[in-house]
């Protein structure tokens, strides 16, 4: 995946339900993230922030049967520390949505559709200082995830 692209990708579930990530080509430090994403009912993706350990939660997370969109995830921990807010209010379902995910090393800011739903700094040591940005199809469920007018800009480094 190079760090931007105006065509419409879309990720489909086969019969064998195994997962995928598609990496950035670029590898960066802090950045902005954004993207606008079509998830189905029931489909379960996200963005993985420098690394497949921490992400941020697109649709219904298959450990909760919640939707945590907006949230961040830490494997390493095995949990979401924090829910988005507001998201329910904010997401259109099987619509478009605008995605925008800021991050200056461990800080982290998402919006969707251009609301702020999510502030959040990650307490996990050590912290991968850079690495690519990961477009997530989950393993084990049929679904259909289609990304368009992906954008990733890198910042200056947090002083």
């Amino acid at each position: 995946l190079s760090s931007s692209s105006a065509a419409s990708d879309v990720y489909k579930r086969q019969a064998k339900k195994s997962g995928s990530i598609l990496w950035t080509d670029a590898v960066v430090q802090d950045f902005v993230f954004s993207c606008q994403y079509k998830l189905t009912d029931g489909g379960d993706s996200g963005v993985f922030l420098r690394e497949e350990n921490e992400q941020i939660q697109l649709g219904v997370s298959r450990s909760l049967n919640v939707d945590m969109s907006g949230a961040p995830y830490i494997a390493s921990k095995k949990g979401y520390p924090v829910a988005a807010v507001g998201v329910g209010k904010l997401l259109k379902a099987n619509d478009w949505n605008h995605l925008e995910i800021t991050v200056r090393g461990s800080h982290y800011w998402v919006k969707l559709n251009d609301k702020q739903v999510l502030d959040f700094v990650s307490d996990r040591q050590p912290l991968k200082a850079s690495g690519s940005v990961g477009l997530q199809l989950h393993p084990g469920v049929e679904m259909e995830v289609q990304f368009r007018q992906v954008s990733l800009k890198s910042l200056p480094p947090t002083p």
